[in-house]
């Protein structure tokens, strides 16, 4: 058989795998037995490195998967560099489910710092929830850690039932225990409002209540209107502006103390996801 496109794999090949998109690869059936676990889901059965068609040419199997999914599921058979392909997100992602379905360790190629990994994580913050959703799918519990962070402002209303049912019941508990967990340490921090000062001629009780009440409802707004991912420097945009109409000093003083614990406290804030705690 004449392909169009061919690659080769090693010094020596004794079988050709011709993908979707009529690229035949040219590669060595030990290298494939001794990275799978299932035959190569099947394809291997009754198999023998030296058979030959009746023409005398290796033998050829076909896979479903395109020639640049596939090059990245030999990439991993022969430890060779994904990078240098350039591979989208979306290649990566259908790849590994071709790894997983063709036999190969996915807990030893998406271990820690592994180059599958690394190459994953580039992708971290302009595909966070489709790695996430592979992450808890194949329960990569690493990899679920690292994407958390840029999860904050995801909108969980916006999670379709497939990406859901594919993260599974496990991590997208964590997901909106996450979302939950900071939401309410920001109610915690924002209340209570700025301690009010001694009563001066210039300032009563009842006059201080004005900055009471504007907090209050500044705060109420900022807890239940603000995602996971607030600023600190937002946060302060909206309650310094409490401070604009304020004529006393130490009402004003009182503000921008109240001001810096909260930021503070929030800063210290920490994003908690899987087993692992990163500092937002």
């Amino acid at each position: 058989m004449q392909c169009p496109d061919y690659r080769i794999f090693g010094s020596s090949s004794d079988l050709i795998v011709l993908t979707s998109d009529h690229v035949c690869f040219y590669l060595d059936s030990g290298m494939i037995w001794a990275s799978t676990k299932n035959d190569f889901n099947g394809m291997l059965i009754g198999f023998s490195s030296g058979d030959k068609t009746k023409s005398g040419a290796a033998p050829i199997f076909t896979v479903p998967e395109a020639s640049m999914v596939f090059t990245m599921i030999v990439c991993a058979i022969y430890g060779q560099p994904f990078a240098e392909y350039g591979p989208s997100f979306e290649t990566l992602d259908q790849a590994i489910n071709g790894m997983h379905s063709y036999g190969l360790p996915l807990e030893i190629l998406l271990a820690p710092s592994t180059p599958l990994s690394e190459i994953l994580l580039t992708h971290k913050n302009s595909h966070a929830i489709e790695l996430y959703a592979l992450a808890g799918h194949y329960s990569i519990d690493h990899l679920a850690v690292a994407t958390s962070f840029f999860l904050l402002s995801y909108q969980l209303s916006s999670l379709s039932d497939e990406t859901a049912v594919r993260i599974g019941p496990q991590y997208l508990k964590r997901l909106f225990f996450m979302h939950l967990g900071r939401s309410e340490a920001l109610r915690r921090a924002l209340f209570p409002p700025p301690y009010p000062h001694e009563p001066t001629p210039e300032c009563s009780r009842a006059d201080q209540m004005g900055l009471t009440r504007a907090w209050s409802l500044a705060a109420s707004s900022l807890a239940w209107d603000s995602s996971a991912d607030v600023s600190g420097e937002a946060i302060g945009v909206v309650l310094s502006a409490l401070g604009d109409h304020l004529t006393c000093g130490q009402c004003q003083t009182a503000l921008t103390d109240r001001i810096d614990i909260l930021l503070e406290r929030w800063a210290s804030t920490k994003v908690r996801c899987a087993s692992i705690t990163v500092t937002s």
